[in-house]
């Protein structure tokens, strides 16, 4: 064999195949996608470098390897730049928010903090509060156009009972607070209907059995975003209230829908269509 049929072997034999982390880390810095995450985190704090390294370190778990193995490329990029436009980060760390799989696609998932960090950027509100109210306790729940929520706690741990409601009071700039407030019922009822954590047991159910009032905080923080004025572009709100370090991540059929990232265009859809 000669010199040069030896170079070529060691050649051949150094070039491995790329990782699926790797492939995902040379997209983001590819000319289809580079430019429109960082200008979708203007005005945000968030560097795209940082953006970056949050993405990969959440998609590097060991929970996230059917993901990133099974999951179209194309809507792994979509839910990555659905989080840019978000101008929030996916680092595990955080758990503002993170990408998880459903019917073969990658879907973007906001948690309550991820929404509560949004919404505390935008100039009209001011605070939010949340909390659980006890047996025990004296309050006073007014809506209308003049809603408030009044309460006298009780002070002495030991009378005040089992917890019976959980609220979210939004504290605006301009303008009176909005309490929302949701009782025991309603909220074990939206836990039975929407929660497939819950549904699946393990975990998820424990957790519901262990700590209910911040399962409760959780699911009540939900139902208060919806009159902040933000926007998830692409995304949805975490389908169950349990947070994602708190389950295992794996598919559950979902209605197919286009998950063709809008950015990237043809360079991102051959290269989903290669892997």
């Amino acid at each position: 064999m000669t010199e040069q049929n030896n170079n070529d072997v060691a050649t051949q034999a150094d070039r491995k195949p790329m990782t699926h982390i790797q492939v995902i880390s040379h997209t983001l810095d590819s000319e289809g996608m580079a430019p429109k995450i960082a200008a979708s985190l203007e005005g945000t704090g968030i560097s795209p470098e940082r953006f970056k390294r949050a993405a990969l370190v959440a998609l590097s778990r060991p929970e996230s390897s059917y993901l990133v193995e099974k999951c179209s490329k194309a809507s792994i990029y979509s839910a990555i730049m659905n989080a840019a436009a978000a101008g929030i980060e996916l680092h595990p760390a955080l758990n503002h928010a993170y990408i998880t799989p459903r019917g073969g696609q990658a879907q973007l998932q906001v948690s309550y903090k991820g929404k509560i960090a949004m919404a505390m950027r935008h100039p009209s509100i001011a605070a939010i509060d949340t909390g659980i109210l006890y047996a025990g306790d004296e309050y006073e729940f007014e809506t209308g156009t003049q809603p408030r929520l009044k309460i006298r706690p009780c002070l002495d741990e030991d009378d005040r009972g089992e917890w019976i409601a959980a609220y979210c009071i939004t504290h605006w700039t301009n303008g009176p607070a909005t309490p929302v407030l949701m009782t025991r019922k309603q909220i074990e009822k939206h836990r039975d209907k929407y929660s497939d954590a819950f549904k699946r047991g393990g975990k998820g159910a424990a957790m519901w059995k262990d700590t209910p009032e911040e399962m409760a905080k959780k699911t009540v923080i939900h139902r208060a975003s919806k009159q902040w004025p933000i926007t998830i572009p692409g995304g949805g709100d975490e389908a169950d209230t349990v947070e994602h370090g708190d389950v295992i991540e794996r598919d559950v059929p979902a209605p197919m829908r286009d998950v063709t990232p809008d950015a990237g265009g043809d360079h991102l859809d051959a290269l989903a269509g290669s892997m």
